[in-house]
């Protein structure tokens, strides 16, 4: 039953984590410099801006990946952030299948779950310090705080990898859990 919901669990973790490296809203300003109907977010792969055409015209949004900006470096805080997270998803996964190996396959063999129980932690661990690398001294933020006076804060992907790697505690849990509820193998 736990190693069901742990799988559940992880499962959810894993579309998150995915979802929240995917995304380009790991920070976010609602206005550049105070004009109405503007924005500017960024994530670990590109950058988009909407503004309107004119004041009353339409608007225009555009999104540029970082790997196609001419003369622009990627920072280390991205690049680590992009290696921490894939990491995270990649364990996530091995995780999974190593329950799944016991519940379909060698459903009385208990040392799979306890092989198991870490690996989700470990994999928790990987999200959030990467997610905390990124936003902890992010030197494009800081570009942009100063150069364009734009009060750039974090935003949804940060907080998807942020809640992905407690989803990945909990399954870490349950997987002990289940490795300590099966009859005769304590």
């Amino acid at each position: 039953m736990y190693e069901k919901i742990g799988l559940c669990v992880s499962g959810l973790a894993l579309i998150l984590n995915v979802v929240g490296v995917a995304i380009p809203y790991w920070f976010y300003s609602g206005s550049i410099q105070g004009v109405p109907g503007t924005s500017i977010n960024f994530g670990l792969w590109k950058s988009c801006a909407t503004m309107p055409e004119i004041i009353h015209g339409p608007v225009i949004s555009m999104c540029k990946s970082f790997d196609d900006i001419e003369e622009f470096s990627l920072p280390s805080e991205f690049k680590a952030t992009r290696a921490l997270e894939i990491l995270a998803i990649l364990v996530t996964v091995a995780a999974a299948v190593v329950v799944c190996l016991k519940m379909f396959v060698k459903k009385d063999d208990n040392r799979l779950l306890y092989a198991a129980s870490p690996v989700p932690f470990i994999a928790g661990l990987l999200m959030i310090i990467g997610a905390v690398v990124f936003v902890a001294d992010n030197k494009v933020k800081k570009l942009i705080d100063s150069e364009s006076n734009i009060d750039v804060k974090p935003h949804a992907a940060f907080g998807l990898c942020i809640v992905s790697g407690i989803l990945s505690f909990a399954a870490a849990v349950l997987y002990f859990l289940a490795a300590r509820t099966i009859p005769g193998l304590r």
